[in-house]
């Protein structure tokens, strides 16, 4: 992932006004911890490069794999 890419998804991020889930949090990154993509010595996908303790607390992200997904904002 470019860095200007993380830039454009943490504006996102911050413009909609995303709300940190704990719970979903947890999840995602259990999902990740079993993946054969995740690179566990520095938290990060080997398919799309994000670092995954912040990537799993936004609610409009997906794994690129298909194990979580977007979560509708209410």
């Amino acid at each position: 992932m470019l860095l200007s890419d993380a830039k454009k998804q943490i504006m996102q991020w911050l413009q909609e006004g995303v709300q940190w889930r704990r719970d979903m949090a947890e999840q995602r990154y259990t999902q990740c911890l079993d993946c054969p993509h995740f690179r566990r010595k520095i938290d990060q996908c080997a398919k799309c490069g994000c670092y995954m303790p912040a990537k799993v607390w936004l609610a409009w992200a997906e794994c690129p794999e298909g194990k979580w997904g977007r979560v509708k904002e209410e």
